[in-house]
């Protein structure tokens, strides 16, 4: 068995071309390893400004439903004291308190009650809206912390077989 100088150099050049592989494929891991951590950092914050986000709608909604009630408290108290004043001219003026006035009362009495309903529901509206504007604006915060995970080639759980299109260039 003879000594070939030949087969020996080529070994040495394989072994190198491994070791470069090697040497890249870590390279590799070691960057892809710092991105998802990066990218990890981003959606923990991004989740943060979300939770922000709709905390803030929620305590926009309760002072919302703060004044939508306050509101209604103050049109149901300038409705009562309209009523006792048109009562009290009424019975200044002698109209006796049976039939056509009673029912002019009632009637006066059922449209306040559907302002105040009116505006309840117009408060109501105005609270949902901030609540799912505020959900709105944390599904984006969510959603562009993972759309900036796919644009980097990573996603949640990168691998090196994943990466390996750039190890053979």
């Amino acid at each position: 068995m003879g000594y070939n100088v030949k087969s020996e150099a080529g070994s040495g050049d394989r072994l190198g071309a491994l070791f470069s592989v090697l040497s890249q494929g870590l390279k590799v891991a070691a960057d892809q390893t710092t991105r998802a951590r990066d990218q990890k950092r981003q959606e923990e914050l991004a989740e943060q400004r979300a939770l922000s986000a709709e905390q803030q709608a929620r305590q926009e909604a309760a002072d919302e439903r703060a004044r939508t009630e306050a509101g209604i408290e103050g049109l149901r108290r300038g409705q009562a004291r309209e009523r006792a004043r048109r009562m009290t001219g009424w019975g200044r003026s002698g109209v006796r308190m049976e039939g056509s006035p009673v029912m002019v009362m009632e009637a006066e009495a059922a449209l306040d009650e559907a302002e105040a309903l009116s505006l309840l529901q117009q408060g109501r509206a105005a609270e949902e809206r901030i609540l799912s504007g505020g959900g709105r604006r944390a599904d984006q915060y969510r959603l562009a912390a993972k759309a900036s995970g796919r644009e980097t080639g990573l996603g949640a759980l990168g691998s090196l077989i994943g990466q390996g299109s750039r190890l053979f260039k």
